[in-house]
């Protein structure tokens, strides 16, 4: 009888349903490479877009969303209609990067440039002290959290109807590399490894105001004192039917070994009030 047992415990756990990331492209990078790690299978890492991955946990279609922005109260009280009780964990903060060609002059903006180029009163990069040249937006699609904390939090407006949005981060950086008089954004993941910048971009270092003290992205100082004007947190949710192997995941990806490859990918890590938490929405 104790052996029959232990078969189907087994049997249960061999057949037992995957656990389902979706959503941040700004984290997919970084949560596949902490998912191996964790487990050679059993865990299934997909992007699409914080939109995406939000509108699949609401739907049960995913037990735990990737998001690059903070979900809305209307998607809180669209889950409460299904009897969902979302929760709310900070994995880590990034440092979102303005990037350019590297043959721009130009290596620093301030949030108030920034804001008229996106909105599309900048057209040219003479207006910025480059040179005269037109100014090529790119962006990201509608259902990625970094074009909404840009569009909200950073410009506080429309985008120019010119900007050309991009399916991800690195179609982002491709487009920037080719394009001379390109400007883009991007989560620091998408151009800083190991603390380095990649090849083939030049990363903006960014101030407040104009005229005031530009910080990098990869101040650590700057960012962790909130200095650098581009920082957000990063999240992942999940609900009150999440399973335990669900919980036991974003256990991992908040210990030392999960930490140290967010921070490899670019990522500032989360304080202990922070950490403390996470820990108590995971009980």
């Amino acid at each position: 009888m104790k052996k029959l047992l232990v078969m189907l415990v087994l049997l249960s756990m061999a057949f037992a349903a995957p656990v389902t990331v979706k959503g941040s492209d700004t984290l997919l990078d970084s949560v596949e490479e902490i998912a191996k790690g964790y487990k050679a299978e059993g865990i299934n890492v997909s992007g699409g877009g914080s939109g995406a991955g939000i509108t699949a946990l609401l739907k049960g279609s995913t037990e735990i969303a990737n998001a690059s922005r903070q979900i809305k109260d209307k998607e809180i009280a669209k889950g409460k209609e299904s009897g969902l009780e979302i929760k709310e964990i900070i994995l880590a903060i990034d440092a979102l990067s303005m990037i350019v060609n590297p043959s721009n002059k130009v290596k620093s903006l301030s949030v108030e440039q920034i804001t008229k180029i996106y909105t599309g009163e900048y057209k040219n990069w003479s207006d910025v002290g480059g040179a005269n040249q037109p100014i090529v937006l790119y962006g990201r699609f509608s259902n990625s959290g970094t074009y909404a904390f840009v569009k909200e939090d950073i410009i506080k407006g429309n985008y120019a109807d010119t900007m050309i949005s991009m399916v991800d981060n690195s179609a982002i950086v491709e487009a920037v590399k080719k394009d001379p008089g390109a400007i883009g954004y991007v989560g620091a993941s998408a151009v800083i490894v190991d603390g380095k910048v990649i090849p083939g971009i030049t990363k903006l270092s960014v101030s407040e105001k104009t005229g005031g003290t530009a910080y990098s992205a990869t101040d650590v100082a700057a960012v962790n004192a909130g200095k650098y004007p581009l920082s957000r947190f990063l999240y992942q949710y999940i609900s009150n039917k999440a399973t335990p192997e669900g919980k036991a995941f974003i256990k991992y990806e908040l210990s030392s070994a999960g930490q140290s490859l967010f921070k490899k990918h670019g990522f500032f890590l989360i304080g202990k009030d922070i950490m403390n938490k996470n820990e108590g929405l995971l009980k």
